[in-house]
């Protein structure tokens, strides 16, 4: 099967490029989900347990027994606590884009907003931050490369959508693959950080984005210079070659 990359047609088609409203903001638990299939009451009860079991066969076990299934039941999930650490991540996804769609206010700035997005996404983790660790590394395994560029496309995808990101041709490109670097960094920051109310994370983040607007707009400027410096010299060459034919 062709797997999917992060490209602009690739995320329109598969869930739509939408404006947000404006609106506030606080972090919260991961919405439930309606469990009308055995997978949706497996995944759901085992997240129930990731925080005090962590990422392991041992809370996927009991998770059967909580939910009332057959032992058999595990085989919903063919590759274990790698299916549900997905799981988790995409209803992570669902739930920021359903906290912030129908908002009523919002900051004025840009980056603020991406970072109000960017410091939501993260507290979703925070009942199993312990374990995030873990979780990260389950993401990281081979078999498991293409679902989890997946998620973390459509996550960044998903925030520029949601801040009201207006970019498009090459920028639209730069902006994500930009961001994405930030959001992981902060997030291995946010798992190490022991200050009240993650505080030192979030200043870091306000660093780093600070540093990508400005980077974009000296990049902006300088292209728009060098745009002029092209149109001026061709007017020039252009003005000479007028003169010179005049000459004959």
């Amino acid at each position: 099967m062709a797997r999917r990359l992060l490209t602009r047609e690739f995320l329109i088609r598969s869930r739509g490029l939408h404006s947000p409203t404006s609106g506030t903001s606080v972090a919260g638990s991961v919405s439930p989900v309606l469990c009308t299939t055995p997978v949706d009451t497996l995944v759901e009860a085992a997240l129930r347990r990731v925080p005090e079991l962590g990422w392991t066969d041992v809370c996927l076990d009991a998770a059967v027994l909580d939910a009332g299934l057959s032992p058999a039941a595990r085989a919903l999930l063919p590759r274990g606590v790698v299916d549900l650490v997905n799981q988790f991540v995409h209803r992570c996804n669902r739930t920021m884009s359903d906290a912030f769609l129908n908002r009523v206010s919002a900051p004025d700035k840009l980056s603020q907003r991406v970072a109000e997005l960017v410091r939501y996404r993260l507290l979703l983790y925070e009942p199993v931050k312990s374990h995030w660790p873990h979780g990260l590394a389950l993401q990281a395994l081979p078999s498991n490369v293409f679902t989890a560029w997946d998620n973390h496309a459509v996550l960044i995808d998903e925030i520029w959508a949601l801040a009201g990101d207006q970019s498009t041709e090459f920028s639209w490109y730069t902006r994500r693959a930009a961001l994405l670097g930030v959001y992981h960094a902060t997030e291995l920051f946010w798992l190490n950080d022991t200050s009240p109310d993650a505080r030192d994370s979030w200043n870091f983040l306000d660093r780093r984005l600070d540093h990508l607007f400005a980077m974009e707009e000296s990049c902006s400027v300088r292209a728009q210079g060098l745009s002029d410096a092209i149109r001026a010299t061709l007017e020039t060459v252009g003005s000479l070659v007028t003169s010179t034919r005049s000459g004959y």
